[in-house]
């Protein structure tokens, strides 16, 4: 059975050459001379690729036995005359040194032109550029690997302990590392915007849709439980990009077109005056779909760039977009807090301005960088939608994928919030708009706190750890939402305002603690060649089951009364017994914390010896099909009957 040799190599530091060796052949009942720590085979497939990583003592060895079988550089000039030359060299020393009974198939570079400079000799060309032997593209080495004398080499991403970039122009990896560049300044402002969109509408929304539309708990939760819902569409998103890219662009179109789609929402409802609560869900909906389309391309891009981030400043890129983010939070609550207060104060915006406003934003400030931003890829041949699931299986079947995504999930789902509580503080304590927002500005705050915080002092510790310590304070300070409840505050001298300022800052500061451990660990999960669709797969999870979350809480109000009527009247026997419910579920969620990685380095050690799972892959996305389905459902019920399902 003929065999297909693709060869990659590199130049370690002691001066030798060190290979990885892919076997491309038709399935047999014959095995490879050299074993696999991992292979797969299908009867359905013509064929398949097995990697053969090597450890450090048998890169050694091969290093030793190609060194002496041609005495072959690994770093091979494109332009030069020689080319074929060394090509099929490299080819005949890697056929020797395996064995008898391999060729090597060239055919592929019979059709090329021989005036192009990019001519493609054979498969082990087609590999070094990026593209697998049926054209589909389905491994890419990166752009890392092209050296400053024109030269290909192969990065180390195939080799344990080597990084993509090791051998690129470092003022190149610089700028694409950095947000502060111009190529990357238009995901900065995104970000930054998209922070700003999140936060800008939401107490006048909020004050807005009770105080002028008189709408319950369980339809302010609903309303909320829409506007999250486009968080867990990311997949699609990702999948759509991965798939159908525009003019060979994966994620700059799609970039453009989510904020065309944001502008276009906000603009519709700034233009019908008072719009309804239907109006204010679907478009509002859209809206979302909008930034968070964006928001995916943005991701993706900084998944794949993060691949170039120094070891140790892994997650850097994604942790500055956050900030950004929690910045446009900031000044998006402030501005939508003291805009939005006509009422009170005799001036200000209506609620159509609110929403001009926004739409406008990311007009003005994303819209001048988006030209500069930088997409270098092109794509020659989209691979297919089933393409794209099959990874998505393999991924999904994977212990380091399933395992610690069952905890994130479970955790997520046991964060229930108190679904009477805004309308509890505007009809029962009557909080005016300012102090809705003010509120909503603190909490920002200090949400954008507790991430520095984390970053400054908690990086080295145990993500296991950090995830007790805040799950514990969490409950603490929502307990302690007893005491306004009762009057408990009001005894001891403190005005409502400000312990609800308290509490709400505390339960920010503390949650925004475990943000980064998750993203970071969402980016160290995400392999090589679909780093869009594997991040938005994880995040999607995590929404989707925070989504469920609130879904409960929208199905907690119903055990008690705790109807407008009564929380205006002072009838809070209900509300009491919900946030105590509510309180006392949220450390349920640390049931699995034994699945969650401690640290980076555990991960990484997990990821070594990585196995696959049918089951737990089924799991995954059984549990994420069902969760969709029930939230979607449950949502439209709620919406056209008034009632849950």
């Amino acid at each position: 059975m003929t065999q297909e040799i693709q060869l990659r190599g590199h130049n370690n530091h002691a001066g030798g050459s060190s290979y990885v060796i892919c076997f491309h052949q038709a399935p047999s009942n014959s095995t490879p001379r050299r074993s696999s720590s991992s292979s797969s085979s299908s009867s359905s497939k013509p064929s398949f690729i097995t990697m053969y990583r090597l450890t450090e003592h048998e890169i050694n060895l091969e290093t030793a036995e190609l060194d002496s079988a041609a005495h072959l550089t690994t770093s091979i000039p494109r332009n030069g005359p020689d080319d074929r030359a060394e090509y099929d060299a490299l080819a005949a020393a890697a056929v020797s040194t395996i064995g008898s009974g391999a060729t090597l198939d060239s055919s592929s570079s019979s059709s090329s032109s021989s005036s192009s400079k990019d001519e493609e000799y054979g498969e082990i060309t087609t590999l070094m550029k990026g593209e697998t032997p049926g054209g589909k593209g389905r491994v890419r080495t990166p752009s890392s690997t092209m050296k400053a004398g024109g030269g290909l080499g192969v990065g180390k991403l195939e080799i344990e302990g080597g990084r993509p970039g090791d051998g690129m122009d470092p003022a190149m990896r610089l700028r694409l590392t950095s947000m502060w560049s111009s190529q990357n300044l238009a995901l900065l402002m995104s970000y930054w915007t998209i922070g700003f969109a999140m936060t800008f509408t939401g107490t006048p929304l909020t004050a807005y849709a009770v105080g002028k539309l008189n709408i319950s708990p369980a339809q302010l939760n609903i309303t909320g439980t829409m506007l999250a819902l486009p968080w867990s569409f990311k997949v699609l998103y990702g999948l759509l990009s991965d798939c159908v890219p525009i003019r060979g662009k994966r994620r700059k179109p799609y970039f453009i077109i989510g904020w065309s789609i944001f502008v276009g929402m906000n603009l519709a409802l700034a233009s019908m005056g008072e719009p309804s609560l239907n109006a204010l869900i679907g478009m509002g909906f859209f809206s979302v779909c909008g930034y968070m389309l964006a928001d995916v391309m943005c991701d993706a891009i900084i998944v794949e760039r993060s691949q170039l981030e120094v070891e140790g400043k892994v997650g850097t890129m994604q942790a500055v977009g956050y900030m950004a983010r929690y910045i446009g939070n900031v000044v998006g609550a402030t501005l939508g807090t003291i805009l939005y207060n006509e009422a009170e104060w005799g001036w200000g915006l209506s609620i159509s301005n609110i929403y001009l406003l926004n739409g406008l934003s990311a007009l003005v400030l994303v819209g001048p960088v988006t030209w500069q931003l930088s997409d270098p890829n092109h794509v020659l041949a989209a691979r297919s939608l089933r393409e794209q699931l099959e990874d998505i299986w393999e991924m999904v079947q994977r212990k380091t994928i399933f395992v610690p995504m069952s905890f994130i999930a479970v955790y997520n789902m046991m964060q229930i919030p108190n679904g009477a509580w805004s309308n509890f503080l505007i009809l029962g304590l009557k909080f005016t708009p300012w102090m809705l927002g003010i509120m909503f500005i603190i909490a920002t705050v200090f949400s954008w706190l507790g991430i520095t915080f984390y970053r400054a002092f908690l990086m080295p510790y145990s993500w296991r750890w950090v995830y007790i310590i805040s799950t514990s304070l969490t409950v603490f300070f929502s307990v302690l939402q007893l005491c306004l409840i009762f009057r408990i505050n009001v005894r001891w001298g403190i005005p409502d305002l400000v312990f609800a300022l308290g509490d709400d800052a505390a339960g920010s500061f503390i949650q925004a603690l475990q943000f980064l451990p998750a993203v970071t660990m969402y980016i160290g999960l995400c392999p090589a060649g679909a780093e869009g669709t594997s991040y938005a797969m994880l995040t999607t999870l995590s929404n989707v089951a925070g989504a469920i979350g609130s879904d409960m809480g929208t199905l907690m109000t119903g055990i008690w009364n705790v109807s407008n009527e009564s929380l205006s009247a002072g009838e809070w026997s209900g509300l009491w017994k919900l946030s105590l419910l509510t309180s006392l579920l949220q450390p349920l969620g640390l049931c699995l914390l034994f699945l969650l990685p401690r640290d980076v380095a555990h991960q990484k050690a997990m990821q070594k010896c990585d196995k696959k799972n049918w089951w737990g892959g089924a799991g995954f996305v059984t549990f994420l099909v069902v969760a969709w389905s029930w939230t979607i459902i449950q949502t439209f019920v709620y919406l056209a009957t008034g009632s849950s399902v």
